[in-house]
């Protein structure tokens, strides 16, 4: 693959990783006062959970978002947020040093309501390694940032309709401009150590 395609791909994932950087901080600033307001009382203060409502539409940054559900209640919160996020990730069978740089994509759930502890998970997707996210911007005709993250919202769609595939099956996902192509795979979180059933796109051709 030229060099122009596999530049054009890590600055997009850089710009990801700068949303992404953000997004953390404004996470895990949310999660500790929930933390901190359930040490003291079990039941949520209304104004907080606005709050922290707020921050997540707000302040978490729309760039690499698939999508945002917030329900908000008197005492009760729930967000469930699907981003787009750099990683490393590596196959549940490779070896413990063998990792691929690349993008995932996450979805975060955060729950909290009277007298029930907070729940906050993430599980991981979709992933595209560099050299698919490459071919994405060599074969598609629009290589606009919207038009990359609506190709890689409709991986992310595809999860529900293809996890339950065996390990190993490949698959392809339409899409307008071309197809990603990829297996599903296991994967382990190279951080976390834990592990999902994964839509790992490899490459991308055009129709």
């Amino acid at each position: 693959m030229p060099a122009e395609f596999v530049g054009k791909a890590r600055a997009f994932r850089s710009r990801i990783a700068d949303a992404d950087a953000v997004a953390i901080q404004i996470i895990q600033q949310t999660t500790q006062q929930l933390i901190e307001r359930q040490r003291r009382h079990p039941v949520p203060r209304t104004d907080t959970l606005a709050s922290i409502a707020r921050a997540w539409r707000v302040q978490v940054p729309a760039f690499g978002r698939a999508s945002q559900e917030i329900t908000l209640e008197r005492k009760s919160l729930s967000i469930v947020e699907v981003r787009t996020c750099p990683q490393h990730y590596r196959a549940a069978t490779w070896k413990d040093d063998a990792l691929e740089p690349g993008l995932i994509v996450v979805r975060v759930s955060l729950a909290i309501a009277p007298h029930e502890k907070l729940s906050l998970a993430m599980h991981t997707l979709a992933a595209i390694s560099l050299h698919g996210l490459g071919r994405r911007y060599q074969r598609g005709a629009d290589t606009s940032d919207a038009a990359i993250i609506a190709d890689i919202r409709a991986l992310a769609a595809a999860h529900e309709r293809l996890v339950k595939l065996p390990e190993d099956t490949r698959f392809d996902v339409a899409l307008p401009g071309g197809r990603w192509l990829g297996t599903v795979l296991d994967v382990r979180a190279a951080a976390s150590g834990a592990t999902d059933r994964v839509l790992t796109a490899r490459t991308f051709v055009a129709v």
